[in-house]
């Protein structure tokens, strides 16, 4: 395995990091395609490490190429955050209320039938409580309708898969129990589009993403020809008819452009005909940001700094509190939420919080000692693993991206928590780096 390696830190304690975190990159029989780890510290980055490879020559090993400081992978739903961000940026300027109907915005009413009258509104899509749910597919290429998944008639509609309830449970109704619904950010992205008149992609990069210092894009095709070059492809090892095969080779499942711009999917004439408002959720506002580690946590940053990263005001202090509050709880009492594999105890709008304590699920613990609560979101698509968690009182945090497992994670739990075993190894030595071992 290809490593490199760039650190502000030199000390003991980096060292063990570094060991830590080589130990579960190269662990036997479930190693990682590469991996990109940032550790920050009083609002900098202290740490960062490097490992393995973003492309993977199918037949010649000296063709692979490594994972680099600049290495954007598809982050998958640490997107979510960013459009988070971009809904408060909206908010700020009075174009958008959070707790209005999203009929209003949309142009045509949206209602889970189960539950007519209740609205549903921006805050419960970012907060997953919305009653909303991903059915069997949550994206639309250019030229379909959003509305296609919402209302009868269409091969997209699911036979209604993509509302939760039914009016004798009315726990399932919109506002008060949670369900991670991707869908959600699709609607969310609409009606970014519907207010500003902007493509999702452009919207985002000239609003939150340029301001940030994230030279990333929604719109692969946006990319610099040097991103293009770093970008990294996402892996899984399988063979023939197999998802999964520690035996076979690493399989690219999405990103494998090897350098060359898509000149298709969709065509240029589809991209120029493309009408904001109608359907954003070929963009993937749920997941499809291609970002490095290093502009992952100039998010991180941002939030740490209430709002400001590098003298640069991203958002008032007003808008991450409103972020970082709790809009859902989960009761044990009530079960008011779909728990599973990493899922929070905590939803704020485009942020979980992990909750220190053990339940019969798992729980959040980030490490087996306990002790450490953070803030942040997950990822898991196509192979990718990621996290990005944040400590806003105490200016720490880390961003971890895995490239590719070499075996299905549902077969690698973790042994102290509900996340992977990868997972569960690199937050546990990220969390005593930042705070001391226990």
């Amino acid at each position: 395995m290809i490593v490199a390696m760039e650190t502000n830190d030199d000390s003991s304690r980096s060292i063990e990091l570094s060991r830590r975190l080589d130990l579960v990159a190269a662990s036997p029989g479930a190693e990682l395609s590469g991996l990109a780890f940032v550790a920050i510290e009083d609002g900098s980055v202290s740490y960062e490490r490097y490992l393995g490879r973003r492309f993977i020559h199918p037949t010649d090993p000296s063709l692979d190429l490594p994972v680099t400081a600049g290495t954007r992978f598809r982050v998958a739903s640490i997107s979510k955050p960013f459009v988070g961000v971009a809904c408060m940026m909206l908010v700020e300027e009075g174009l958008l209320d959070l707790d209005a109907d999203v009929s209003d915005y949309l142009g045509w009413r949206l209602r889970n039938p189960a539950f007519p009258d209740a609205p549903i509104t921006p805050a419960m899509l970012l907060s997953h409580v919305s009653s909303l749910r991903d059915g069997g597919n949550y994206s639309l290429p250019p030229g379909r309708s959003l509305r296609e998944f919402f209302e009868p008639g269409s091969d997209a509609w699911e036979g209604g898969a993509h509302f939760a309830g039914t009016p004798s449970d009315p726990r399932l109704a919109p506002g008060g129990y949670y369900a991670y619904c991707n869908l959600g950010f699709g609607v969310i992205g609409t009606i970014l589009e519907r207010v500003t008149g902007r493509r999702f992609d452009l919207f985002m990069r000239e609003r939150v993403l340029a301001p940030l210092g994230v030279g990333g894009s929604f719109n692969v095709r946006l990319l610099s020809d040097d991103g293009l070059a770093d970008l990294a492809a996402l892996y899984r090892k399988g063979r023939g008819e197999d998802d999964w095969n520690y035996a076979g080779p690493w399989l690219a499942q999405v990103d494998d452009l090897r350098g060359v711009r898509p000149s298709s999917n969709p065509s240029d004439a589809a991209i120029a005909a493309y009408e904001p408002g109608v359907n954003a959720t070929w963009f993937s506002p749920q997941g499809g940001l291609r970002a490095s580690a290093r502009e992952v946590a100039r998010l991180a940053l941002m939030f740490m700094g209430r709002g400001e990263v590098d003298g640069a005001r991203i958002l008032s202090a007003k808008s991450v509190e409103t972020m970082r509050e709790a809009r859902w709880t989960f009761d044990r009492a009530t079960m008011n939420g779909d728990l599973g594999r990493g899922k929070s105890r905590r939803s704020g709008l485009a942020l979980f919080m992990t909750t220190d304590s053990r339940d019969e699920f798992g729980g959040n613990y980030l490490r087996e000692a306990g002790g450490v609560a953070m803030e942040g979101h997950h990822a898991d698509a196509y192979g990718l693993l990621g996290g990005m968690l944040f400590d806003v009182d105490a200016r720490k945090g880390f961003v971890y991206l895995i490239g590719g497992t070499s075996v299905d994670p549902e077969t690698r739990g973790g042994v102290f928590s509900s996340y992977y075993s990868w997972q569960e190894g690199i937050q546990a030595a990220a969390v005593d780096y930042l705070y001391g071992s226990r």
